[in-house]
């Protein structure tokens, strides 16, 4: 994006936006420079919107994994065989974590990205903050989970 942006800078700056006179010949480039800048224009709101698809699929996919994550840790034991197989699970949550942290610094990188082209795209944005939400009440709520089974230990 910002090779066109650039180059509509190039363009808009060594194109004459005026007719020159050429000795016996008036040249007026401001067609083509129109025409150049538009391409550039339109190939930048391609690329943005292509990214913001993108964006939306790996928010979705990243969402779905920590609602998943939540939702296993929110769950309530009845009996000690399902708070084995939860406190197990609590172990492997933070590798969970790892996992997606990847995709967590990528997404973040392309949303700056979107954000420095000014584009405008409420749901993603929103979907951003939702994402930094749901990490956070997991975190709690594992955190919670840990210390129920460390006092399930005890007890039992």
């Amino acid at each position: 994006m910002d090779h066109h942006r650039n180059a509509k800078q190039f363009i808009l700056q060594s194109t004459p936006a005026n007719i020159v006179e050429l000795g016996l010949v008036a040249v007026d480039a401001t067609a083509i420079r129109n025409q150049l800048t538009d391409k550039h224009d339109t190939i930048i709101q391609s690329l943005l919107s292509l990214l913001k698809k993108h964006i939306a699929t790996n928010g979705r996919k990243l969402l779905s994994t920590f609602e998943g994550m939540a939702k296993r840790l929110q769950s309530f034991p009845r009996n000690i065989e399902e708070l084995s197989t939860l406190q197990e699970y609590c172990t492997t949550a933070p590798s969970t974590i790892e996992e997606m942290a990847e995709l967590t610094t990528n997404l973040y990188s392309d949303f700056d990205c979107l954000e420095s082209y000014s584009f405008q795209a409420p749901v993603l944005f929103n979907q951003r903050w939702e994402i930094n939400q749901v990490k956070a009440r997991k975190a709690r709520e594992r955190q919670r989970r840990e210390r129920q089974g460390h006092l399930a230990g005890i007890l039992y």
